[in-house]
């Protein structure tokens, strides 16, 4: 009995493992096509997310060019060492909290420069929610406002559970 239990375990947890990666590489795709298309204008790229945005050159002209702003400070655009990279990433998640009202928890420009997927993707994901969704605004409706409506909509009829906005 113990183990076919066990083996379930396992086959469970090699299950979430395996629908993680394939989260994962959608983010990856999603986010780097995001990424590309206000990049390749200026003649950047990204192809591979951990990789290329470790210098925090391409996140620093991304950032440029999708808010319209110049990053405060200078930044290295040939960072030829750690330093000058994690000098880059500060730089650019200064003006991600400061400009443009991101809050970040729990990542740091060496998380960035280290390559941590999970955490370049939180980075990113939270970019793409103040940047892209926070802006929707759909027949004088927020995206959040329509979200709402819709959840109330769905609730509708549910003991305990009044959603007001």
């Amino acid at each position: 009995f113990y183990f076919i239990h066990h083996m379930s375990e396992v086959n469970s947890k090699g299950l979430r493992e395996e629908k993680d990666r394939k989260w994962e590489q959608i983010q990856i795709k999603a986010f780097k096509l995001w990424i590309n298309s206000t990049l390749e204008p200026i003649g950047h790229k990204v192809e591979d997310v951990e990789e290329d945005l470790k210098s925090g050159v391409n996140l620093c002209f991304f950032l440029e060019e999708i808010s319209h702003k110049r990053l405060p400070g200078k930044w290295n655009k040939n960072p030829p060492l750690r330093v000058h990279k994690i000098e880059n990433l500060n730089i650019a998640l200064n003006f991600i909290t400061k400009e443009l009202g991101v809050r970040l928890v729990g990542i740091g420009a060496e998380d960035i420069a280290d390559g941590s997927l999970k955490l370049t993707l939180g980075l990113l994901w939270s970019l793409f929610v103040k940047l892209r969704i926070e802006t929707i605004n759909e027949g004088g409706n927020t995206a959040q406002d329509g979200l709402l409506t819709w959840i109330k909509n769905m609730t509708e009829g549910y003991r305990h559970v009044n959603v007001v906005f």
